[in-house]
């Protein structure tokens, strides 16, 4: 007799393969590239960070331009999700967080490919997108309008940002030039009571991960508590509420 948390296991398993096959599919039609040619893409792991080291980018301009006019880093994105069950995973324990709180207004920080702000908007939240203008901002377009989903759609550091019950800020400050700032603004746009998501995965090794940023690993919680957010739990993601 199969185990509950066995079968759990398997149908997680196959939720991802049939997500993963859909969206290689879309891939193709979007690009119009062949399967093979965007399997090719979907799967090569060192991909973006081949694209980063020869581009090497070092002033935030150059960042900024990388993200925004290179298409590597769309199939790197979408691709983790695809290979990584616990990461698949995590959008079911963000829909669980949101529920238990109360949730209405979402904003996803340095969204990339937009996988959680698809995923919550099937769900019925009120869901922005925001990230550098460029190659996967007008992916992102173009799949939320293919779902038939809303979903409000900032540039980052040209749109200003409004008020949400939860910001989403995950796999990003380790990529960005001066990451307290970033979380300045962020606390700003949550409303009184509400949440920010995070990971902080300042000290992986990747050639995309600024050295400089490997400082905050020590340091962040000290700043977040200083700039007025307070530790709530950690369920795949840390959540921090806005307590000041």
């Amino acid at each position: 007799m199969v185990g509950r948390q066995t079968l759990s296991y398997y149908l997680s398993v196959l939720k991802q393969k049939i997500h993963t096959r859909r969206l290689i599919e879309e891939l193709c039609e979007y690009t119009g590239k062949s399967k093979t040619e965007v399997k090719n893409l979907f799967y090569n792991e060192a991909l973006s960070e081949e694209a980063w080291a020869k581009a090497n980018p070092e002033t935030e301009e150059e960042i900024l331009r990388f993200y925004s006019e290179s298409e590597e880093p769309m199939y790197t994105n979408l691709r983790w999700p695809s290979v990584d069950l616990k990461k698949f995973k995590s959008r079911f324990k963000l829909l669980n967080f949101c529920r238990q709180h109360n949730i209405k207004t979402v904003l996803d920080f340095g969204a990339g490919a937009g996988e959680y702000c698809l995923f919550l908007a099937k769900h019925g939240f009120n869901v922005t997108y925001c990230d550098v203008h460029g190659v996967i901002w007008k992916f992102s377009k173009w799949w939320f309008d293919r779902h038939g989903v809303s979903v409000s759609m900032l540039r980052a550091g040209q749109d200003k940002l409004g008020k949400y019950d939860l910001i989403i800020c995950t796999d990003v400050l380790e990529h960005v030039k001066n990451p307290l700032k970033k979380l300045a603004q962020l606390h700003a746009a949550i409303e009184v009571n509400g949440f920010l998501c995070a990971t902080f995965p300042f000290k992986v090794p990747k050639n995309q991960h600024l050295l400089e940023n490997v400082k905050y690993a020590e340091t962040i919680e000290n700043a977040l508590l200083e700039m007025g957010f307070k530790f709530c739990i950690e369920d795949y993601f840390r959540y921090y509420q806005k307590s000041r």
